[in-house]
């Protein structure tokens, strides 16, 4: 035969591989490598290499410059390719793909129609199936699984017991785990912290933050469509207040203020739009007001403080 490995020694139906010539820098002519069904499943050409004890079965295919190695095993339709690596007890099957630079290890599975790339990686007893994706830096360990149609992407860790299904999306820098469950249409992202069973619920939902995520965040509730909560200031003269970081934003007792540019990308803590509280939270400023924000009128909450399109100021209620 041509390419680059022949089958010698066979051992349940599956045949060991032998390089014909040198590959990659990783393979010397000569040497023995894993266990494959047959030349379909691993590339007679490219850099592609099963290692060890590693198998490849019944319709998979390994191929580019992808390696699987250790007690690895791929099989069913399943797919690895790109600079992927599957190794440790790891089992990818079904209709999955691994490719990119993705890494899949320890005793983690990929199956189904999962996707599983970029420079992402799964491992620990970790399950992604189903039409699941994670891709980007994402990382999905320990016994977590993600699975239905969600994605976890970007920078976004999923570990512990935690649970990531429908058709949820994790991404930014999040981070969901202990025995936590994101689900639905959940979206989250930022600097969100998921943990422990606290928030199995919706962070944010229709590009709003929940009333559930903002409780867990500032320990407050909503009283008839407001939410009571404070800023510090800079007083002007009695019931006028200026902004710490733009003295032309102006509170009076009573009134109404509106960012005049407000920046609506949730996904952003400390931007443009006004800026609230628990009393404790800000350091800046010689006086403290209380004030109200309508539902509507939320951007985002995160960091521990809301970013608001307008703010009623109530009054003050302490100095510094």
């Amino acid at each position: 035969m041509t390419g680059k490995y022949e089958l010698i020694e066979s051992e349940g139906g599956m045949s060991r591989i032998k390089a014909l010539i040198d590959i990659d820098g990783v393979v010397q002519k000569g040497d023995l490598g894993g266990f494959i069904e047959s030349e379909s499943n691993l590339d007679v050409f490219g850099n592609a290499w099963v290692f060890g004890n590693a198998r490849v079965f019944g319709n998979a295919r390994v191929f580019g410059n992808a390696r699987v190695f250790g007690g690895a095993w791929v099989y069913g339709g399943a797919r690895v390719f790109g600079d992927a690596r599957v190794f440790g007890g790891a089992r990818v099957y079904g209709g999955a793909s691994v490719s990119g630079d993705a890494r899949v290890f320890g005793d983690a599975s990929v199956y189904g129609g999962a996707r599983v790339y970029g420079g992402a990686s799964v491992s620990g007893d970790a399950c992604v199936y189903g039409g699941a994706r994670v891709y980007g830096g994402a990382w999905v360990s320990g016994d977590a699984w993600v699975y239905g149609g969600a994605w976890v992407f970007g920078n976004a860790r999923v570990f512990g017991g935690a649970r990531v299904y429908g058709d949820a999306r994790v991404f930014g820098d999040a981070r969901v785990f202990g025995d936590a469950s994101v689900f639905g249409g959940a979206r989250v992202y930022g600097g969100a912290r998921v943990y422990d069973g606290k928030l199995s619920v919706d962070i944010f939902m229709d590009n709003k933050p929940t009333q559930a995520y903002i409780a867990s965040s500032l320990n407050v509730y909503p009283i008839q469509g407001w939410y009571y909560l404070y800023k510090r200031v800079n007083k002007v003269k009695g019931g006028e207040y200026a902004a710490c970081y733009d003295s032309k934003i102006i509170y009076r007792d009573g009134q109404i203020t509106i960012a005049e540019d407000y920046n609506p990308d949730i996904t952003v803590s400390c931007s443009q739009g006004l800026h609230c509280s628990t009393p404790f939270y800000f350091s800046v400023g010689d006086c403290l007001i209380a004030v109200k924000v309508k539902i509507d009128d939320i951007i985002t909450c995160q960091d521990g403080k809301l970013r608001c399109k307008a703010l009623t100021c109530i009054c003050e209620v302490g100095g510094k």
